[in-house]
């Protein structure tokens, strides 16, 4: 979510050279460099001559950037039948098969104390199902089909009115918590798709050096 700087005291005003869309594209660009950066550490003359060459950001209204990292629950859980959540919604007539022959519908939840549902490597592929995505219901039964509306979580369907929502997301590993902390930290989860203590030679040395990136 980016918080677009609102001041009390104030109207607030975004300008028209500026807006929400392109502060994502230009963080965009801005991580793609960061990402980029160990490779041009080696060539100290290029990346300053880079750093001299680079444009002067442009003037925005945006004051706060702020990365909230949550787990086990999906966009279509939360948003999916969001009144704006557009083609990043869940689709009209939308179901999965039940592995008899028939399918299941999505329902409402109207409880927040959820069942939780499988997540590890093994369950998130079955889900998958070599990109059919047609898995969930015949992997985690007829919790995977609950989803919440503003009723529910008037919180967060509250938050769309002032910050921007974006909905075409995917986790970086098809796989449990601890792999994906790993990727929003450091860009890398270094080849482990577990949640766990690694005891192995190989494990460690993914683990640390993926450490090392988030270090530096």
């Amino acid at each position: 979510m980016v918080d677009e700087g609102r001041d009390s005291s104030a109207t607030p005003v975004v300008s028209l050279q500026f807006g929400r869309r392109k502060f994502l594209k230009a963080a965009g660009v801005a991580a793609a460099a960061g990402v980029a950066a160990p490779a041009l550490a080696g060539n100290r003359a290029l990346a300053r001559a880079g750093a001299r060459s680079a444009p002067p950001a442009p003037a925005t209204p945006l004051k706060h950037v702020i990365i909230d990292c949550q787990e086990n629950r999906s966009f279509d859980h939360y948003y999916g039948f969001a009144p704006f959540a557009g083609s990043a919604g869940v689709p009209r007539g939308y179901s999965q098969p039940d592995g008899t022959g028939g399918s299941v519908a999505p329902f409402r939840f109207t409880s927040l104390s959820t069942p939780d549902i499988g997540h590890s490597w093994n369950a998130v592929h079955s889900e998958w199902n070599d990109g059919k995505m047609n898995g969930f219901y015949t992997t985690d039964g007829i919790n995977c089909m609950g989803y919440y509306t503003a009723a529910e979580l008037p919180y967060y369907y509250s938050l769309f009115d002032n910050f921007t929502l974006c909905g075409n997301y995917f986790c970086s590993v098809l796989g449990p918590t601890w792999p994906n902390r790993f990727y929003l930290a450091a860009g890398t989860s270094g080849g482990i798709t577990t949640n766990g203590v690694w005891d192995t030679a190989s494990s460690t040395t993914r683990s640390s050096w993926t450490c090392s990136r988030l270090a530096a």
